[in-house]
This record gives C-alpha cells, structure tokens and sequence, in this order.
C-alpha cells in the first residue's frame, strides 16, 4: 500500500508557534507565527482542503515583534492571542483579525494580493508588568483568559464580548526558585477551573477558585530535562500526557503521582 504524499506548506522565517483556528468550525485552519529578529514577521492562517488536496493562506502582518506563542479563541474565529517578544520583552496581546472569510467559506475567496489586518484589542499586561510566557483561553467559551508570567505567576482575566479585559485575579508565584515556566494548559476537567504549569522539570495544578492557596498537587523532577508540553484527558479526568527534551512522553494518573502510568521513550530528539 502506497504512503500518500505529505502536503508541505513553506516559511520563509522560523516558527515556534501553531494551533488550531478553533472557532471554524467547517474548515481546517491552522494559524501559524512566524519568529525573526530583522524582518517584520506575521501570522500565516493556513487553510486545507481536504477534497482538492490544497493549501491556501492569508497573510496577516504581526508588528510587535517575534511570535513565541500562537492561541485562538474557542468560539470566535477571528480573535487570537500572540505572545510576543519586542525591546527585549515579553508581552501578550489579544488581536481581532480581518479580513475573516465567513464561517464555512474557503480563505480563497479573499483576495490573495493584499494582506490582513491584526487589530489590538487588547493588551494583557498586569500592573507590575510582569513579562508573560503562555496564554490560554478557557476551553468552553474564551470568557476567561488565564496568563502565566516568566516567573510562573498565574493571572485570570476577564474577556468580555465587547473586547474589555479586566484583571480578575493575582496569584503568588507557584515556584519560589528561578525557574522559567515552559508549558502551560487548561484542564477540561473540574468545572475548567485547574491549570497546570511546568516550570523546567517540575509540574504544579493549581485551582483558580483557591489560587493563592497554593497547588493541587505537583510532581517535582517530572522530566530529568525540561517540560516542553502537557495535556489532559478530555474523556478520563484522572489522566495527563507530559513530553520534554529528554525524548520521553510520560503518561499521569493524578490519584497516584509517585510514578507516570507509562513511560515511552521513543525519540533521542525532543
């Protein structure tokens, strides 16, 4: 049996940041940001169709330096999130996207020689101006938008229809040691009120309703190298998925964290 060809979309900068467009609902987009320090970078929204086999995209330019983190709201296909890098800074911003093709209609219906326009709507900066590493937008409809600061502290935002943000909750930092937070997600579990947070080799869950109550629990040296991602088990709520740089994908129940459930070891690259 023939392996069917890889459809191959290309760059012209480095990109560390992709994710799903959320909010479409009848097409497969993809929003990927681009990361150069000389040249202006952008987002590239992406869109495949799986009858014809193609690849179409829109190009819309990101001003304020590079993209280290993409995120796209739940429920509204043309708000996003970028964190990003600029004056040696990093920042988080809320974008409203425009042109957006309606829902269900192809990105080829937007004319392929002009670009789209990222407006800001809002800045998710907190009053001690903390440098932000992730965002995440609550799962279930994006009302809540969840930063984690470099030094892992977690602030909850309000995000309302009208696109007014407003500080909602400061939390201590979870670690009182240097490290730097490298993967964040939102449990769908739990009325969507737990986030974890993996600061290098160390995973901490903490509850937004109790925040500054400290963790749920944590699991210290998850990773012999740092945490490059983390996920839930959206059908079993006692289950997470960790990887890191050191090729591993550990696999959690949360009733007992003295050992991963299973341990795979399957890549010497991260």
């Amino acid at each position: 049996m023939e392996e069917e060809a890889p459809i191959i979309y290309g760059l012209d900068f480095q990109a560390r940041s992709l994710c799903a467009q959320y909010g479409e609902t009848e097409m497969v987009r993809f929003l990927i940001g681009t990361q150069s320090l000389k040249s202006e970078n952008s987002i590239h929204c992406v869109e495949y169709d799986e009858e014809s086999v193609l690849v179409s995209k829109f190009v819309y330019p990101h001003p304020l330096g590079e993209i280290w983190q993409t995120n796209a709201h739940p429920n509204q296909a043309d708000i996003i999130s970028t964190v990003h890098s600029q004056n040696q800074k990093m920042s988080a911003t809320i974008y409203k996207m425009s042109p957006v093709p309606s829902n269900g209609q192809s990105i080829d219906t937007l004319d392929p020689t002009s670009h789209g326009q990222l407006k800001a709507i809002a800045s998710l900066e907190s009053s001690d101006e903390k440098e932000v590493a992730k965002v995440l937008w609550q799962p279930n409809d994006g009302n809540k938008v969840v930063t984690v600061s470099t030094d892992s502290q977690i602030n909850l935002w309000d995000f309302s229809n009208d696109g007014k943000v407003q500080n909602a909750i400061f939390s201590e930092p979870l670690c009182k040691t240097h490290n730097q937070v490298t993967a964040a997600n939102w449990s769908p579990h739990h009325g969507t009120n737990q986030v974890a947070v993996a600061m290098e080799t160390n995973l901490q869950v903490v509850d937004l309703r109790s925040v500054n109550k400290g963790s749920i629990y944590n699991i210290e040296n998850a990773h012999i190298e740092p945490i490059r991602d983390l996920d839930f088990n959206p059908n079993r709520q006692y289950y997470m998925a960790t990887c890191g740089d050191d090729g591993c994908v550990k696999f959690w129940d949360v009733r007992n964290l003295s050992s991963p459930v299973l341990n795979r070891h399957d890549h010497y690259h991260w």
